[in-house]
């Protein structure tokens, strides 16, 4: 057995050894510790000062070595091998309680980065909402697009957009003017057209043969003559329109024109004759008015036949008091007399409640204001012009004069309905001459 037989084995070579390997800092301690315990061993039983070496002790490939040759050998392995064991331990990485090693760098600047990072920067929680059964609902939604709550949809909620609330009967009949319903089975002829009688006909318009336009009829324009200037003329033919010569001459009774060439003089206008002239109606200098020439009014202090000009308000006030002294009641009658002779009576009666129940065929009246005779007052008309009479009340009435004399009027007050008419006021009038 050799001499190397007995020192301890050792399988590490630091030219060699990867840092990119799994556990790598762990494995070159080891390595290292292995080595140095390799070296101390062979200091102490090969390099003593008192051993000497044999030629026996170590063959190499079976040839004897010399003692010296080997030893000084063995020195330069173990100096190689100190040196490789110094470089290794300037590499080795000594372990720390609670840190650990990697093959990536990590620098301040990353860890400043990561310190900068706030807790739960990143961690998101969904947020938890009301869970809710299969169904219709009617859903609010907030800002991030969460259902945060949810009502059942009701009948009414469906039927509000027009979906009938029960089924609808789809069985139709034909179409009718009645009804909606199904067109009737079609004839399978292309140029027949369902008519508004519920029918399938050929529509009286699709024949498309027609003549040249004419007065009885519509039909085709007439050839064209191919001239820019001329148009289809009513009486079927192409013509130039008489009204496109724009060569006028001055405006005349006779013709339409152009306007006489202006004076330049602000207050002129023209006029029908076709010149330029001062309106009459500008002068402003008048004379008196009369019935036949407008003109400047007089004001007179009393009443009379003149017209040329306006009563004052003294003449207007004694032609009413001449006109009140005509004025007189007569048998509940107001009686106005007029100079020329003519003459108004006018009475008004409040009738109270009348009940029109007397039926004669369509006609309801009341006894007591059918055929009912006033008396006029006496020695006023002697000749009759007119009569009328108006009666006002809450209910449908009609009311008229049946009859009317220098002495007396006839009336009656009906209806076409059988009513009662509360606080019936009826007024007459009589125009006539008087004595």
């Amino acid at each position: 057995m050799g001499l190397f037989d007995k020192t301890p084995k050792y399988d590490i070579d630091l030219d060699k050894f990867e840092v990119s390997e799994p556990n790598h800092a762990e494995v070159f301690n080891k390595r290292v510790e292995k080595l140095v315990q390799s070296l101390e061993w062979m200091k102490e039983n090969v390099f003593t000062k008192d051993r000497v070496l044999k030629s026996t002790d170590i063959q190499e490939d079976g040839y004897a070595m010399d003692g010296r040759i080997l030893t000084e050998h063995l020195k330069n392995i173990v100096a190689s091998f100190e040196k490789k064991l110094s470089e290794g331990l300037r590499k080795k990485v000594d372990s720390i309680e609670g840190k650990g090693l990697s093959a990536n760098d990590f620098t301040d600047l990353l860890k400043d980065k990561l310190d900068g990072i706030a807790e739960n920067a990143n961690k998101y929680i969904h947020p938890k909402h009301k869970k809710y059964d299969t169904g219709l609902y009617k859903v609010t939604v907030d800002e991030e697009g969460h259902v945060i709550s949810a009502e059942p949809i009701t009948k009414e909620d469906i039927t509000e957009l027009g979906i009938p609330g029960q089924d609808t009967d789809t069985t139709y009949g034909l179409v009718s003017t009645e009804a909606a319903g199904l067109a009737p089975r079609r004839t399978g002829t292309t140029t027949k057209y369902l008519c508004d009688d519920g029918t399938w006909r050929t529509p009286p318009d699709t024949d498309t043969t027609y003549d040249l336009v004419s007065t009885e009829a519509a039909g085709l324009a007439p050839k064209r003559t191919g001239t820019e200037t001329k148009y289809l003329c009513d009486d079927g033919t192409w013509k130039t329109p008489p009204d496109t010569d724009t060569t006028y001459g001055v405006v005349s009774k006779n013709a339409p024109g152009l306007v006489p060439k202006c004076t330049g003089t602000e207050t002129k206008y023209l006029c029908d004759d076709g010149t330029w002239k001062v309106p009459p109606d500008t002068d402003t200098t008048y004379e008196t008015g009369n019935t036949k020439t407008a003109g400047i009014g007089k004001l007179y202090t009393e009443t009379g036949d003149s017209t040329d000009g306006s009563m004052t308000q003294k003449a207007i006030s004694e032609g009413f008091a001449e006109l009140n002294r005509n004025i007189e009641v007569l048998n509940e009658w107001n009686v106005i007399k007029f100079a020329n002779g003519l003459v108004i009576a006018t009475l008004e009666r409040n009738l109270g409640s009348i009940a029109l129940t007397l039926s004669t065929g369509n006609i309801y009246t009341n006894i007591s204001h059918s055929g009912v005779s006033i008396p006029l007052p006496n020695d006023i008309f002697k000749k009759i012009l007119s009569s009328s009479m108006n009666v006002q009340t809450d209910g449908y009435t009609l009311c008229q004069i049946s009859s009317v004399s220098i002495s007396y009027v006839t009336y009656r007050i009906w209806s076409p309905y059988s009513t009662t008419l509360s606080q019936c006021i009826a007024s007459w009038m009589v125009v006539g001459m008087w004595k």
